[in-house]
């Protein structure tokens, strides 16, 4: 433990006045306990994120491995998803009675399973909204957007019929909340590689309005763009709110 605090000493001693001027700052708002947390929080998601990169290019890696991690780092899709409740490899039947408590009844096969459906939150929603209906049109509490993710095995290449298969579960998702008129559906469809040539980027609407925006994306840009969440991109840089909430307003939770 002395030796340790020595070392500390030798450290602040070495220091420019900038940096000392730096640390003062920090430690002005933040207590030591928290730098830890914060610092613990972005190395484990650093280390999430690098490991996602070396599984998905491997063909010997199965989809229900990379579905674990996913499913533990919803915050990769947005800040808006890292306290989600979702429903996991659940039919569109389960899903929409879980998570929205709701009965419906698919026109299509009832067995198929979405690999993660996802709500931001904590509260009970009116099905698929994105947007604030009137209460008489939607009294349940509607919150931004429901997601649906498809997730395949390491190395694999997304084709058209990977992106028909997600837009037929947004297609059934909207269905299921078409009481709610102005509802929306973020889909995913997630692979190691895109096939040339696929469409990676579509709005899906009806006569009435577009209800969903589905995109086919890789493991790696998902892994990349969970990196730019995270302060400088992954760098250990602690940020100080307007509001004082500082552990909960940190460019990667806000």
């Amino acid at each position: 433990m002395t030796k340790n605090k020595s070392f500390n000493r030798g450290q602040m001693a070495a220091l420019s006045l900038a940096d000392r001027h730096a640390l003062v700052d920090v430690l002005d708002h933040w207590s030591l306990s928290e730098i830890q947390q914060v610092l613990g929080v972005i190395g484990r998601r650093l280390a999430t994120a690098a490991l996602i990169d070396r599984l998905s290019c491997n063909p010997r890696v199965h989809e229900s491995t990379l579905h674990d991690l996913v499913v533990r780092s919803l915050w990769m899709f947005g800040p808006e998803y890292e306290k989600s409740e979702i429903c996991s490899n659940a039919t569109i039947k389960t899903v929409v009675r879980r998570l929205f408590g709701r009965t419906y009844e698919t026109r299509v096969n009832g067995g198929r399973r979405p690999d993660i459906v996802m709500v931001p939150g904590g509260s009970t929603y009116c099905f698929a909204g994105l947007e604030l209906p009137p209460p008489a049109t939607c009294p349940l509490i509607v919150r931004p957007a429901v997601a649906v993710v498809e997730l395949k095995r390491g190395g694999s290449r997304l084709t058209q019929r990977d992106m028909n298969q997600l837009e037929g579960y947004a297609h059934e998702l909207a269905e299921a909340g078409r009481r709610c008129s102005s509802g929306f559906i973020h889909g995913w469809v997630v692979g190691d590689e895109i096939a040339a040539g696929l469409p990676t980027d579509r709005m899906l609407c009806n006569a009435e309005r577009c209800y969903a925006r589905v995109r086919a994306t890789t493991f790696s840009a998902l892994s990349d763009a969970a990196r730019r969440q995270l302060p400088n991109g992954g760098e250990a840089k602690l940020l100080r709110s307007d509001d004082g909430d500082h552990l909960a307003r940190l460019d990667w939770l806000c």
